[in-house]
C-alpha cells in the first residue's frame, strides 16, 4: 500500500474535538438546534489549510458513492413532490454533506477515521464522569430522566447507551487479548455503566451480540495468541455467557404473570413473557406505540411505491401524537419508497460482501493494539444496521458518526487486502 504522511497533530486535534462535540448528542436542545452543524463547519474552517493541500484518489473514495448518492436522490424526489420541498431539499443537502462528503473524507483519509475514534473515548470518558457525579448529588451534571433512565449534561436517554457502544469491543476484545488490562477494563466498564443507565432496550439487545463476536475473534486468531490470563479470560466469559442464557430462559419459562419494573431488563423481560403468555399480540401489549408503528409501517410496506411521500411523513397515531415509524426500513419504504430502500440497503449493508478480505486484512496486523480498532469497526457497522430495527432514520451527524467512521476503518482494510494482493502478484516470480 503507498506510504502517506499521517495529518498533522493540530488537525487530527480538531476532528477528535469534532467528533467529542458532535458525540454531545442533546447540545441541539439545550444549545441550539443546529448547534453541529456549526461545529462542523468550525472544524472544516480549522483544517482549512490542510484539507485545501489534501490530494484525493478517487479510487480511495468510491466504496459506497453510489448508494449515497440514490439515496440523497430518494430524498430529492420524494420531498419534491410533498408539501414541504424546502425541507427536503435541505434534508438531502444534509445527508450529500454527511454520506458523500465527509464520508469520502474520512475514506479518502483513514487517519482523521483514528483521530475520530480518539474523541470517541474522550466522549466516553466525560459522559462516565457526568453521571457517577450525577448519581453523587450533583443534579446538574446527570439525573433520572425518565423511569431508570439516566442521561447526562450533554447526553440524555438513548444517545448516551450509543457512546457506550462506541469502543465496547475495543474494549471488550483488548482485555479478552490481555493488554493493558486494567487501563482497558476501565475503558470497558465505563462503557457498560452507560449502556446500563441509559436503560436503552435496544442496546441491551445489541449488548448480547457482543460476546460471540468478541470470543469469536479470540478462538480463531492464529496471531497474537492469547495469554493463560487472556485464554482463561475467554473460557469464563464463555461459560458466564452460556449460564446467563440458560437461567434467562428458565426465569421466562417460569413466570405466570407479566414482571413489574421499568429498567431496561425489566422492560424486555415483560416483552418476553407477554410473548410466551400471548403469542404474538404479547408484542402489542407489551409495547402499544412500538406495535402502532409497525402496523403503519408494514401498510407502507403493503403498498411500496418507488417514490415515497418524502422524509418523516410516515408517522403513526400514538397515545402521545403523531411519531415518525421507529423502524427505519419500514420507515423508508414509506418516507423515501423502494428506490430510497435499495440505496439505504446497499449503503449500511454494502460492506459485508467485502467482509472476508477485510478481515484477513487485519488479521494480518501483528499485534492486538494494531487490530482492535478494526475490529471494533466492524461491531459497530453491524450495530448501526440493527438498529435500524428501532429507530428512525435521521439526517443529523450525531447518529449518522457511527457508521461514517467505522466505514472509513473497514474500508481501509479492505484496500489493503487489495494492495497487499497485488504487490504479491507483482513480485511473484
Amino acid at each position: 500500500m503507498e506510504s502517506r504522511l499521517p495529518p498533522p497533530v493540530w488537525v487530527r486535534a480538531v476532528i477528535s474535538a469534532w467528533a467529542f462535540l458532535i458525540l454531545a448528542a442533546d447540545l441541539k436542545i439545550t444549545v441550539h438546534p443546529v448547534i453541529h452543524w456549526l461545529v462542523t463547519g468550525a472544524a472544516v474552517t480549522g483544517a482549512l489549510p490542510y484539507l485545501l493541500r489534501l490530494r484525493v484518489h478517487w479510487r480511495r473514495v468510491l466504496p459506497g458513492l453510489t448508494p449515497a448518492c440514490l439515496l440523497v436522490l430518494a430524498v430529492l424526489l420524494a420531498g419534491l413532490g410533498s408539501d414541504a420541498p424546502l425541507y427536503a431539499i435541505a434534508e438531502a443537502g444534509k445527508l450529500a454533506m454527511i454520506l458523500i462528503a465527509a464520508r469520502a473524507l474520512f475514506i479518502a483519509e483513514p487517519a482523521l477515521a483514528h483521530a475520530a475514534m480518539r474523541g470517541f473515548i474522550g466522549a466516553i470518558a466525560v459522559n462516565v464522569l457526568f453521571l457517577f457525579l450525577g448519581l453523587w448529588g450533583l443534579a446538574a451534571t446527570a439525573s433520572e430522566m425518565g423511569p431508570r433512565r439516566f442521561g447526562t449534561l450533554l447526553n440524555f436517554p438513548g444517545s448516551l447507551a450509543r457512546l457506550g457502544f462506541l469502543a465496547l469491543c475495543y474494549a471488550a476484545y483488548m482485555v479478552l487479548a490481555w493488554r493493558q488490562p486494567l487501563r482497558h477494563l476501565a475503558l470497558l466498564g465505563a462503557c457498560a455503566a452507560l449502556i446500563y443507565y441509559d436503560g436503552s432496550r435496544t442496546a441491551w439487545l445489541l449488548l448480547a451480540l457482543l460476546v460471540p463476536f468478541v470470543l469469536f475473534i479470540r478462538f480463531t486468531e492464529r496471531r497474537g495468541r492469547p495469554s493463560r490470563l487472556g485464554r482463561l479470560a475467554a473460557v469464563g466469559v464463555s461459560l458466564g455467557a452460556v449460564l446467563v442464557v440458560i437461567a434467562g430462559w428458565r426465569w421466562v419459562q417460569r413466570q405466570t404473570e407479566v414482571p413489574s419494573g421499568s429498567g431496561a431488563i425489566a422492560r424486555i423481560g415483560q416483552l418476553a413473557v407477554n410473548v410466551r403468555v400471548y403469542g404474538a399480540a404479547g408484542l402489542a401489549i407489551a409495547d402499544e406505540r412500538r406495535a402502532r408503528m409497525l402496523e403503519i409501517g408494514m401498510d407502507a410496506f403493503r403498498r411500496a411505491p418507488f417514490i415515497g411521500t418524502g422524509v418523516g411523513t410516515t408517522q403513526a397515531d400514538t397515545d402521545i401524537g403523531l411519531m415518525v415509524v421507529h423502524m427505519t426500513y419500514l420507515q423508508i419504504i414509506g418516507d423515501l419508497g423502494l428506490l430510497g430502500l435499495f440505496a439505504y440497503l446497499w449503503l449500511v449493508l454494502g460492506w459485508l460482501p467485502f467482509l472476508p478480505r477485510a478481515w484477513r486484512s487485519i488479521s494480518r496486523l501483528p499485534n492486538p493494539e494494531s487490530r482492535a480498532p478494526y475490529y471494533n469497526a466492524i461491531f459497530l457497522l453491524g450495530a448501526f444496521a440493527l438498529s435500524g430495527l428501532f429507530h428512525p432514520l435521521s439526517t443529523e451527524w450525531t447518529e449518522w458518526i457511527m457508521f461514517v467512521v467505522p466505514s472509513a476503518l473497514f474500508w481501509e482494510m479492505s484496500a489493503s487486502y487489495n494492495a497487499e494482493t497485488s504487490a504479491t502478484i507483482l513480485s511473484s516470480p
